[in-house]
């Protein structure tokens, strides 16, 4: 199995090769689907109430769960916490939409965080993030190249600030 690990700030994204029997569409496709499906049935709510607030917190839920079934058992020494998803939020627009799906591991504001996922999940991220700003950097889409750009970083990890690889 091919690991990329870049460690920044105290974050660390893994990105490791599952092997999945071939069927008519992979847990990573029913992933995808349901997250799109999710996007979409909350776009356009305007003022979010508690009911939608509801619906998006539940449909999170569903993606953390088809997740740690995608990634597996994931033991990382020194890290206790409980995984949470990536995906801060499935607003699209609000600050932390569009983050890298995967699941992050460590304390939610404290480092040493990790974010585990796919090289299939990622690179549909890389390709969906290519032109993320419009006319500004284009998005690598190498994973090694990636690992080594901050945009990737920016967009990837925390949509709220800079990040900056070190």
């Amino acid at each position: 199995m091919k690991n990329i690990i870049s460690i920044i700030a105290g974050t660390c994204i893994l990105v490791g090769t599952a092997v999945f029997v071939a069927t008519a569409a992979t847990p990573e496709d029913g992933y995808i689907a349901a997250r799109d499906a999710a996007i979409k049935s909350l776009k356009g709510e305007g003022d979010i109430d508690e009911p939608t607030r509801k619906r998006e917190e539940a449909a999170r839920a569903d993606l953390q769960k088809r997740l740690q079934a995608i990634l597996g058992p994931v033991a990382i020494k020194g890290i206790d916490t409980p995984p949470r998803l990536n995906n801060e939020t499935l607003f699209e627009g609000d600050m932390g939409f569009g983050t890298l799906d995967g699941l992050v591991f460590g304390a939610v504001d404290a480092p040493p965080q990790v974010i585990v996922t796919t090289d299939g999940l990622m690179q549909r991220w890389l390709a969906g993030h290519k032109d993320w700003w419009g006319d500004r950097e284009k998005m690598a889409q190498d994973l090694a190249a990636a690992a080594t750009d901050n945009g990737f970083y920016t967009q990837a990890v925390s949509t709220d600030a800079a990040v900056y690889n070190f």
